[in-house]
This record gives C-alpha cells, sequence and structure tokens, in this order.
C-alpha cells in the first residue's frame, strides 16, 4: 500500500509577494518606456501589460517618475556587473583594456536608455526630491565606475587617482552625448560610426596612458 504525503507549498511572504510585484512593474515599463518614451508611456499599459492593477502599483510606486527611477536604477546597476566582470576576469591587463573598450562601443546600441536619462533629468529639474534621489543614485554609482577603472589602471603601474575620476565621467558623458545625437538624427549619424567615434577616444585614451607609463 502506497503511503500518501502531502506535500504543501511553502508559503510566500508579503515581502516576497512585493519584490515579485516590483519587478513584474518594472520589467514591464522597460518594455513601455523604451517603445513610446517616458511622456506617452501610460500607467494603464503598464499595469495591463504586467497583468497589475492600478491599486498594486500605488502599492509599491508614488508615480511614473518613481517607476523610471527604479528601472534606470536597475539598468545601471547591470550596466556595473557587466563592467565588474571585465574588471575581475583572469587576463592580462592589454586584454582588460580592449575588453572595456568593445563594452563601451556596445553602449551606443543603447540609445534609447540614453534618450530615457534626458526625459528623467528633465523632469527631475523640476522636482525636487526626484532629482536629489537621481543624483544620490549617480553619485554612487560614478563612485562605483571610477573604482572599477582604477583597478585598471593600479594594474598598468598607474596612479589612478582623479584620472580615473576625468575619464570615467568624461568618456561617459560622451557616449550619452554621441547616444542622443544618434537617436535625434540617425540619417545624420549612424550607429556604426558612432562606435567608431568611441574606439578612436578609448584608443586615444590608451595612447596617452601609454605615455604616461614610460
Amino acid at each position: 500500500m502506497k503511503s500518501t504525503v502531502s506535500r504543501t507549498k511553502p508559503r510566500v511572504s508579503h515581502e516576497e509577494r512585493r519584490s515579485l510585484t516590483c519587478r513584474r512593474l518594472v520589467a514591464s515599463a522597460a518594455k513601455v518606456f523604451l517603445k513610446k518614451g517616458f511622456a506617452h508611456a501610460s500607467l494603464e499599459e503598464i499595469t495591463e501589460l504586467a497583468g497589475m492593477t492600478r491599486g498594486a502599483f500605488y502599492s509599491n510606486f508614488e508615480s511614473k517618475e518613481d517607476l523610471l527611477l527604479a528601472y534606470l536604477q536597475q539598468a545601471q546597476s547591470a550596466r556595473l556587473k557587466a563592467l565588474s566582470d571585465i574588471v575581475t576576469a583572469r587576463c592580462s591587463p592589454e586584454e582588460r583594456l580592449e575588453s572595456v573598450r568593445t563594452f563601451l562601443m556596445e553602449e551606443i546600441s543603447q540609445k534609447d536608455r540614453y534618450v530615457l536619462f534626458l526625459e528623467f533629468k528633465m523632469s527631475a529639474l523640476r522636482n525636487r526630491d526626484l532629482k536629489t534621489r537621481w543624483l544620490a543614485l549617480k553619485r554612487e554609482q560614478h563612485s562605483a565606475l571610477e573604482q572599477l577603472v582604477g583597478k585598471v589602471f593600479s594594474e598598468l603601474g598607474l596612479n589612478s587617482r582623479g584620472l580615473s575620476k576625468m575619464i570615467t565621467r568624461s568618456v561617459g558623458a560622451y557616449i550619452e552625448g554621441l547616444s542622443i545625437q544618434l537617436a535625434f538624427d540617425p540619417e545624420g549619424m549612424t550607429e556604426e560610426t558612432a562606435r567608431e567615434y568611441v574606439g578612436q577616444v578609448w584608443q586615444r585614451i590608451l595612447d596617452e596612458l601609454e605615455r604616461l607609463r614610460h
């Protein structure tokens, strides 16, 4: 005679359910934001895509801006993770620099995300709380980026103090500007051309770093 063992599904805590709801809303928002832009994205479309109600949305986010900030934070965290994997990979410093170059050139393909950055910044300019939260996030991410780049420079025997900050911020601003220009006028600049520009700028940086080593 077979014994029957009753199996009960483990209970999902309130925090786990809330985390799942947030992830679904952010994932749906990312698709709508990237397709339609922030201004034309509606909460109705986002919640419908996520299979959620407006009540579920407002239980987790205060506004559409709050949801966009959550998406941008997630996107930036993924970007930092990808760069961290490059920096910590087992390879020579020269191979690492080439991987960083490829990473930067691939950033151009994320032009829709950079347009969202711009939309968010314009909204944050008129919202002090949103601006404060955004700047806090950006400063934290800048610090993490500078530490990662600093590790690469240290491997090359360079004093990275101040240098990593200047390079990460200037290259980041350059890529952001190119991405927005590419989205605004794709006929005036192709993605391939933008990638070449980024590669050339990075090569100039490498040439200067090589000069400082000798």
